[in-house]
């Protein structure tokens, strides 16, 4: 598979990533929970596989904007809940988002530092 064609690919992956969790995270309704704070993980996990996501889909760009881009987009959902009926803002979710946000830093860098992804550079 050719560069571009994987440059793409890892696009539409953070792509669909993103749309997941403006999806779930702007629907009227929340996603149910199998056990107390459920949530949480949720928002730990989509937040990291976005920030990596991310940096993935565009390797050349400055960690600190992978890091600003989706903290601004969790605390734009968190506000966009309190406008919907069955819905609440939280700092507890916030506070998730941010470390889901840390981890998938943590892991670009890692990655950047093994020289991967070695098709992107």
């Amino acid at each position: 598979m050719t560069d571009t064609r994987i440059t793409w690919l890892a696009r539409i992956a953070f792509g669909l990533v993103l749309l997941v969790i403006l999806g779930a995270g702007l629907s009227s309704d929340p996603v149910p929970e199998a056990f107390d704070n459920q949530d949480k993980l949720h928002h730990w996990a989509g937040f990291a596989c976005l920030t990596l996501s991310a940096w993935l889909a565009f390797p050349r760009t400055r960690l600190v904007w992978l890091f600003i881009w989706p903290l601004l987009v969790s605390v734009g959902i968190e506000l966009g809940q309190e406008l919907l009926p069955l819905r609440t803002a939280s700092w507890a979710d916030i506070a998730a988002n941010v470390l889901g946000v840390l981890s998938g830093s943590f892991a670009a860098l890692l990655l950047r530092e093994k020289g991967m992804p070695a098709h992107l550079e």
